[in-house]
């Protein structure tokens, strides 16, 4: 989410709008305001947290990745099954439903806006947009990554949605220095039309972070053509609101792990640094006292000795052989995880579906006791996209009143719902 003062009167001059485009791509790509996102993406896809030691040790340290199945089951438990779209009218505006539902499938629009929701529970934020191509009678859909696409609002109350934009990189190996060089194409959309401009070409080295001292200039993009063949930057289209919808997971924006990311890495902590433990006491140094080894010969003879039977021979007064280790408490340790991370599930209000609370006793009461915490994310979550997602479903109509051949199956009234009961949500979770 991004909030310009914008004048929205001169959203239709395309002067206007490049000099917009030049600014948010400056604080995008230069400021580098998408590096927000990095976090929460390392986080799942388990790139972090990295846990070091201050001495350098031989010990690779590993990735307890707690951040993937939070997202993986909040975001199936709360769209794992499409919304009900359901009317109060006669069996004709049902079966209008059910052919506007089956249209819905046919494009995979389930697929779409499941992943766009998914990013929302990965990182704060999801993205879908509707699209056609020449000749569909039914729009198309696809979830954006949120990396390179973003919403404008106004700065009012009101925070009114005024455009919204998606970054495509492309590259050139045919220009003459037959040097990979690589540009962004920026697709602007506003209520009425799509804008397209391209960054100036650079190498490719340079091109994820641009010189800070760098000024990005933007110029329009000619990416369609008209009926006579005239090369366009901007088109009109037929969707009755900005195509690009945003699908925020909470009111602070935040992904559904955000909130324990200090408890995941002090987890990693505390089982990185047990398992090294458990690693230098492996790797162990072996004291011995008063005892005459001998010349460096007799020494090999000793250690072969000592790894191939374990036996150390000894000779000498007041001798003594032992192992030198610092071995930690394996018990307090394990339970210093374990209750890390039962706080790790309490705060994010996602529970841990297979482990023995849950196992133990399946019934359905217990369940529903178990599962308030993720019933109430989900309910939260459902809050922020309702809206979201009846924008969706109003803008199909409004284009397939326009152009699909079946008119009539697309004139009734919606009365969307994302809320379903509790035991749709939860119980092929809890059950699988």
């Amino acid at each position: 989410m991004i909030q310009l003062d914008i004048d929205r009167e001169q959203l239709n001059d395309v002067n206007y709008v490049q000099k917009l485009v030049n600014a948010i791509m400056i604080q995008k790509l230069i400021e580098g305001v998408d590096q927000k996102y990095d976090k929460a993406f390392k986080y799942y896809d388990g790139e972090e947290p990295q846990t070091t030691f201050e001495n350098n040790v031989s010990y690779k340290c590993k990735v307890v990745n707690l951040t993937k199945p939070i997202v993986e089951i909040a975001t199936k438990t709360f769209i794992g099954e499409l919304p009900d779209i359901v009317t109060s009218g006669k069996k004709a505006e049902k079966d209008k439903i059910s052919v506007f539902g089956q249209k819905l499938y046919n494009r995979q629009y389930g697929t779409h806006i499941y992943e766009a929701l998914h990013y929302s529970s990965k990182c704060g934020t999801g993205f879908l947009a509707l699209y056609n191509n020449k000749g569909d009678q039914f729009p198309r859909f696809r979830e954006l990554n949120p990396r390179f696409a973003d919403c404008v609002y106004d700065c009012d109350l009101s925070k009114e949605h005024l455009l919204s934009y998606y970054i495509v990189q492309m590259n050139d190996v045919t220009n003459p220095t037959n040097i990979a060089m690589s540009k962004y194409v920026i697709y602007v959309y506003t209520k009425e039309r799509i804008y397209a401009f391209e960054s100036p070409m650079t190498y490719t080295a340079q091109t994820t972070v641009p010189d800070a001292e760098k000024e990005l200039i933007v110029k329009p993009y000619f990416a369609w053509q008209s009926s006579k063949g005239e090369e366009l930057s901007y088109i009109d289209h037929d969707f009755g609101d900005i195509p690009i919808v945003e699908f925020p997971n909470n009111a602070e924006y935040k992904g559904d792990a955000e909130c324990v990311f200090d408890l995941i890495a002090l987890y990693n902590e505390v089982i990185n640094n047990r398992c090294k433990n458990l690693y230098d006491v492996v790797n162990y140094i072996l004291m011995i006292k008063n005892v005459r080894l001998g010349d460096d010969k007799e020494k090999e003879k000793v250690i072969a000795m000592l790894k191939e039977h374990h036996i150390l021979p000894v000779e000498g007064d007041n001798v003594d052989a032992k192992f030198l280790t610092n071995a930690l408490d394996q018990a307090q340790l394990q339970k210093l995880a374990d209750n890390i991370k039962d706080l790790i599930h309490l705060i994010s209000r996602v529970p841990d579906l297979s482990g023995i609370d849950f196992s133990q006793n399946a019934s359905d009461p217990i369940i529903k006791i178990k599962t308030k915490p993720l019933l109430d994310l989900c309910n939260d979550k459902e809050k922020q996209c309702n809206e979201p997602y009846r924008r969706v479903l109003r803008m199909i109509l409004n284009w397939c009143k326009k152009y699909a051949n079946d008119l009539l199956h697309f004139e009734f009234d919606l009365d969307i719902t994302i809320a379903r009961s509790e035991e749709r949500r939860v119980g092929k979770e809890c059950r699988s």
